[in-house]
């Protein structure tokens, strides 16, 4: 080894060969060969350079062992660099943290710390230095360790190294930030006594890691209070705390500061974290601009921008985004087909989905990213196209826990139970344990019927886990709870929460509303105010259905004032679409109204809303104005707008504008897709007396439920069908349909129709064998009302003793029918029985007993139940009952009474006015009659078939045939109404006594009936007015 050739400069890789071949190498040349290879050269060539040292015997050498196993470790030969290390008597700190170093790079971190234990038992002879630790915390910092972070944090408390070494404070801080621990960071900064540039960004990243932009801000004005300027880093990560804030005066200012402080050529570094900053902050034109200034840009400068855009739901501009950067020849990587597929979601446009798919497919990036699997999973889950979700989610080559829960929520968001549920076992056969969110996807398919008990194995799996005190969980178990009707069980998860935040109370009240414990509700929402917990837009929306199940209309109004107060009604348009319904529920349309057109903007749902809200509360007309409108507006309807106008015009029979609809849902392909569509619209036509296409419209549909049986069988039954109402009823038996509650309660009614007792008596059967009589009282109603109208009012007493529940609904149920079939007196008789039972009257009650009360005229018990009504406030929320008592007084010859109860009503529909009008009539006050009735027009009320048939016969007693002849032909003409047999016969009445032969005679021309009957009124009509001559006549063709 004589000769000597320095070779501490790179070498071509020949020379290298040649050099070791020769066999001339000194200890020194090998010795700068090592120091080479350790600077990134000579990769390929370690084996050999290990080769030669070891042929020579030189690897044991104390400078020349080291140094091998430094150039091993860092080459990735870990197991030849711990032999080499282990046969060294003399390992130094070099080699030690490099093979340390060697082992957390290549993801075996257990043998780097096994090592650092050695080092540490070598004592003196070898012990851990800042670089060891520098190394370690790292490691701790990618694994998310923060117990041996803890640990490594003691070792270098106890050797002083913080006030020593800065570089080790920062690999601290930045451990405690990266392990979520942003106090404990905090504190290892203050405790630094020189705290550079360095240490003051690393807290500044971890604050912002952690989303605290607020203390970022303030640790960066604190650094350069204390004259440290900011390096590049530090201003990357403000600038992204000014985007965390949407502070984009700060952003403005700090990007001044950095044209200023940098050159042109280093601004581009900028660039990324200035359009990130922009676009989080929604500045999209200054964020362009920053993206402009970039020359070479790609897609990780593009993708901040379509995230940004992304996160203020412009999902079409993230699209366009897409396409200049193709223009651009840019490549997107798998971020930027993230984005598109989110904006695809957003938009609803599976097309442009697919067509992302194809590119994904294309560049070969599906298989390999198991992200970009989820997302496309995702996708085609919200498409409810879950057999293409499945596709994709098999073709992913890794699958984990992200995909495989996207893949359970996708099949349980669209109610298919049975195969969310399979894969939740299956990917524990699979060996990934489920997360949280993974238990949540699972409880929600549990939450479809039938699988109440797998819901229970879960939950107690969840216990096992110790994972019930998870505030996300415990907020899904209390749905799931809630949805079964279990609120003891869904109250007793709430209470084990540690943390009960705004998400769990909603659950609990959400479900305490649903199952109309609205009381519990409410008691609910005051527990959390008094814990002060801000109520958000969902907390309002289950307060305000609850006040309006209640009733409780100046805690409604309260509650509205505050949401107003807290800016949410016009900006929330779903908060706003609850007040809506609040309103509506409460019967006060004028106050809906107002908050629809507050509203900054409406959408379909409002719409919506606002439709149904007249249609339910009778006023169709105004429904349907409300409808026509929406469109106007070039609101396309979906289902449920059909469902809300189907009720309009079924509440007004709109006999044309029911087939319009029927055409419109026949034109966008809904009829045999929806079938709670399909079966409101079967109501509607049946309503409408469009008997024939209600069953046209049955017959056409792919699937008939229950309730699509039950609706034609009631329209049978309406229309005076009653016999073919029993045979459907046969025919849905013999199709498998099982019966429901309201099915059974319809049927009844068509045997008391048609008389058909003995099968009434076998439905009775039936009813009571499936146990709903105890649960159900309008089926022991209906059984009641059945047996009282076919004259068997002991079997209807024997219904309601055996009724288990003998509340105010069940004593209700007795008084309705005893009410219907004019027992008048039982009624009133019953109820002093119910009052001496301790049973309070509600709204439903009163009425049968106004009922009676005016009709046997006994006016006493009549305000005695006034003064009931006034005290419970029921006059303000409960039309029929205002109505009612209208009509009471007015029967009871108390017009002024009447008129009184009238004017305090909040609300008056068509029943209000004719109730009236039919008490001015009933005492021969024509002239009020006329004027209420104007007065009714003047309101915008439109009069029905009863209005019209009070005024005819009131103004046809008094002899007033040319207003009697006018309200005749408005009925028709002004308002489609067709005259039926009473409407006929009080105008032939009122010609007979006016002694209007011509006029008669014209009339019996255009009746398309038999004539003979309407001759024996006009014989009656001559003989009160005396007229002998046509009387003959009369007599003559009534007898022919």
């Amino acid at each position: 080894m004589s000769k000597h050739v320095n070779i501490s400069k790179s070498i071509a890789t020949h020379d290298v060969l040649s050099f070791l071949w020769d066999g001339c190498a000194s200890l020194q040349d090998l010795s700068n060969l090592l120091l080479s290879f350790r600077k990134g050269q000579g990769q390929t060539l370690t084996p050999r350079l290990y080769a030669y040292i070891l042929r020579h015997g030189l690897e044991t050498h104390p400078l020349l062992g080291n140094q091998l196993v430094c150039v091993l470790a860092e080459h990735g030969y870990l197991g030849v660099a711990h032999a080499v290390y282990e046969r060294l008597s003399r390992p130094n700190e070099h080699s030690s943290n490099a093979l340390v170093g060697g082992y957390i790079k290549s993801g075996q971190a257990d043998h780097g710390f096994t090592l650092y234990q050695h080092m540490e038992k070598m004592g003196a002879f070898l012990r851990p230095n800042a670089h060891t630790f520098i190394i370690l915390l790292k490691a701790c910092a990618k694994l998310n360790d923060i117990e041996k972070g803890i640990e490594l944090h003691k070792k270098i408390a106890a050797m002083d190294m913080l006030e020593t070494d800065p570089f080790v404070g920062s690999s601290l801080v930045e451990m405690y930030s990266k392990c979520g621990c942003i106090s404990n960071a905090h504190k290892v900064f203050y405790k630094i006594i020189v705290r550079d540039v360095i240490a003051w960004t690393t807290l500044i990243k971890g604050y912002v890691d952690a989303k605290n932009s607020d203390s970022a801000l303030q640790c960066f004005d604190q650094m350069q209070s204390e004259g440290i300027l900011p390096d590049s880093l530090t201003m990357v990560s403000i600038l992204k705390a000014c985007g965390i804030r949407r502070d984009v005066k700060k952003g403005q200012k700090l990007h001044a500061q950095i044209v200023h402080q940098y050159s042109p050529e280093l601004i581009v570094y900028f660039g990324t974290a200035l359009v990130d900053m922009y676009s989080k902050c929604g500045h999209f034109s200054q964020a362009w601009c920053a993206l402009k200034e970039v020359k070479n840009r790609d897609a990780a400068v593009w993708n901040p921008l379509l995230q940004g855009y992304l996160d203020y739901a412009y999902d079409g501009q993230t699209l366009e985004c897409l396409r200049q950067m193709q223009s651009e020849r840019i490549s997107p990587n798998a971020v930027t087909f993230m984005c598109c597929l989110k904006a695809c979601i957003g938009m609803k446009t599976i097309d442009k989905g697919q067509k992302v798919h194809i590119e994904l497919e294309k560049l070969g990036l599906l298989e390999q990213n198991v992200y970009m699997g989820s997302v496309l999973v995702d996708m085609y889950g919200k498409f409810s196209l879950l057999a293409e979700a499945q596709h994709v989610f098999n073709k992913i080559e890794c699958q984990n826990i992200v995909s495989w829960t996207t893949l359970i929520r996708g099949y349980a968001e669209h109610g298919y139970a049975k195969e969310a549920l399979s894969c939740f076992e299956k990917m524990q056969v699979t060996g990934i344990d489920p997360n949280p969110f993974t238990f949540i996807s699972a409880l929600l398919a549990c939450g479809t019927e039938g699988f109440i008990e797998k819901g229970l194995e879960i939950h107690a799996e969840i216990c096992r886990r110790d994972l019930h005190q998870n505030v996300y969980i415990g907020s899904s178990l209390i749905d799931l709870y809630t949805k079964f009707g279990l609120l003891i069980k869904a109250r007793e998860v709430f209470d084990r929460l540690l943390n009960q935040d705004v998400v769990s109370w909603n659950a609990l009240i959400a479900g305490y509303v649903e199952h109309d414990h609205a009381d519990k509700a409410l008691a609910c929402y005051e527990q959390m105010q008094a814990k002060k917990i801000a109520p958000n837009e969902v907390t309002y929306v289950c307060a305000l259905k609850a006040y309006a199940v209640q009733g409780a209309v100046h805690m409604g109004i309260e509650l509205h004032a505050d949401i107003e107060r807290q800016g949410f009604a016009t900006r929330t348009l779903f908060l706003g679409s609850v007040l809506i319904n609040m309103y509506a529920n409460l019967f006060l349309l004028s106050k809906a109204q107002d908050v629809f057109d507050k509203l900054s903007s409406q959408d379909l749902v409002t719409w919506n809303s606002l439709i149904l809200g007249y249609a339910e509360k009778g006023y169709g007309e105004k429904a349907l104005e409300c409808y026509e409108e929406m469109r106007l507006k070039s609101f396309t309807p979906d289902s449920s707008t059909f469902v809300c106008t189907l009720k309009a015009c079924a509440s007004i029979a709109a006999v044309e504008k029911s087939q319009h609809i029927l055409a419109e849902i026949e034109r966008h392909g809904m009829l045999g897709k929806d079938i709670a569509l399909a079966n409101i619209l079967i109501h509607t036509l049946c309503k409408c007396d469009l008997l024939y296409l209600a069953q046209q419209v049955f017959d056409r549909l792919p699937f008939r439920n229950v309730v699509t049986w039950t609706a034609l069988v009631a329209g049978h039954i309406e229309h005076g069908c009653s016999k073919q109402a029993l045979q459907l009823f046969q025919q849905m038996q013999l199709e498998g349909v099982t019966p429901n509650a309201l099915t059974y309660a319809v049927i009844l009614k068509a045997c008391g129709d048609v008389g058909a007792l003995i099968e009434g008596q076998e439905l009775h059967n039936d009813i009571q064998s499936q146990g709903l009589l105890e649960g159900d009282l309008v089926i022991g109603r209906i059984l009641i009302d059945m047996y009282a109208g076919s004259g068997s009012p002991f079997l209807a007493n024997q219904v309601f003793d055996a009724l288990q529940i003998r509340d105010v609904f069940s004593w209700t149920a007795l008084l309705t029918a005893l009410s219907e079939h004019g027992h008048d007196r039982e009624v009133l008789n019953c109820f002093q029985q119910m009052k001496l039972e301790g049973v309070f009257p509600d709204a439903l009650t009163v009425i049968p007993c106004l009922r009676a009360c005016g009709n046997l005229g006994a006016l006493d018990m009549g305000e005695e139940l006034h003064g009931e009504i006034e005290r419970r406030g029921l006059l303000v929320y409960d039309c029929a009952v205002g109505n009612t008592l209208v009509d009471m007084y007015a029967k009871s010859g108390n017009l002024s009474s009447a008129q009184v109860v009238f004017d305090k009503l909040p609300n008056h529909d068509v029943v209000s006015w004719t109730a009236l009008i039919a008490g001015y009539a009933q005492f021969g006050d024509v002239d009020n009659s006329c004027i209420t009735f104007n007065k009714m027009m003047q309101n915008g009320v439109r009069p029905d078939s009863i209005t019209f048939l009070v005024l005819l016969s009131a103004c046809g007693r008094s002899g007033l045939v040319s207003k009697t002849q006018m309200y005749y032909e408005a009925m028709s003409k002004e308002y489609g109404i067709v005259p039926s047999l009473e409407h006929q016969a009080c105008i032939v009445n009122c010609f007979g006594q006016a002694g209007h032969t011509s006029m008669i005679l014209g009339m019996l021309e255009q009746i398309p009936t038999d004539a003979t009957v309407w001759w024996h009124t006009v014989l009656c009509a001559c003989r009160m007015s005396g007229n002998v001559d046509f009387g003959h006549l009369a007599f003559a063709c009534a007898v022919q």
